[in-house]
């Protein structure tokens, strides 16, 4: 990844997980050759429960610091324009495959309704049934 896209990465990475440690943050991004994406899903893997940490009495306990707004890194001056379209592609994933899902299932609902009444069509070729939006020609 160019050096700007992995500027923005580890800014972004480091002020969404708070919880974890920066060396932490640059081995995902390591991992994932520098890409935003791939080191966020590793990072949601770690950071889905905080790091422990052993107290004096040798108790593992859960660490609870987290990085303050001062220890961030101040954000790169200029926005890398391929970084910004894959955060707000991150951002919208959850969206999208909910939508996604909907209309699956949509789908298959419009489907059941229509085996129920019997208006699916039959394809003459691959003896398939079709919904009359799904009809294309073999």
């Amino acid at each position: 990844a160019p050096p700007l896209y992995r500027k923005h990465a580890q800014y972004w990475l480091m002020r969404e997980f708070a919880r974890v440690r920066k060396p932490a943050i640059d081995e995902a991004l390591e991992e994932a050759n520098g890409r935003f994406f791939g080191a966020r899903r590793r990072l949601e893997l770690l950071g889905a429960a905080p790091p422990l940490r052993a107290t004096k009495t040798g108790d593992k306990t859960w660490m609870r610091s987290t990085r303050s707004q001062s220890s961030l890194p101040k954000p790169p001056g200029v926005i890398d324009e391929r970084f910004e379209r894959e955060r707000w592609l991150v951002e919208s994933l959850e969206r999208i495959l909910d939508e996604a899902d909907a209309r699956r299932a949509a789908k298959v609902a419009r489907r059941e309704a229509a085996r129920a009444a019997g208006a699916l069509v039959s394809c003459e070729v691959c003896f398939g049934d079709f919904l009359d939006e799904d009809c294309i020609t073999c």
